[in-house]
């Protein structure tokens, strides 16, 4: 489902964190592929907190999009709750990363 909105008051994180809500939302295992302008730090973090599958930063690529596209459908991870966390298991931690230095970073998945 590729899904394109103008809906006053909802980003794009409000709109995630709305369908990952087993309890309310219908499809909430849908993988989620986050198109967006903005690829400062703190809004990648975000994305990968509240249950992006990928994130990709526009301009985006056909090719890019495409083997996101296949990525998910492909090798889906599995659903998993965590507290009030509700997305695909988190992958493991980029090599060469070390999250003892950087809290930030503790919580930082390979998007790739």
């Amino acid at each position: 489902m590729i899904v394109d909105w103008q809906m006053p008051g909802l980003d794009g994180a409000g709109f995630v964190r709305m369908v990952r809500s087993p309890e309310t939302f219908p499809f909430p295992d849908v993988p989620i592929i986050m198109l967006t302008g903005h690829g400062e730090r703190s809004r990648v973090i975000e994305a990968v907190q509240i249950g992006v599958n990928e994130f990709l930063l526009k301009p985006v690529s056909s090719k890019s999009l495409q083997d996101r596209l296949v990525a998910v459908l492909t090798n889906p991870r599995p659903m998993v709750r965590s507290g009030d966390y509700y997305g695909p298991a988190p992958r493991k931690l980029m090599p060469g990363i070390h999250a003892d230095n950087d809290e930030a970073i503790a919580n930082l998945v390979m998007l790739n």
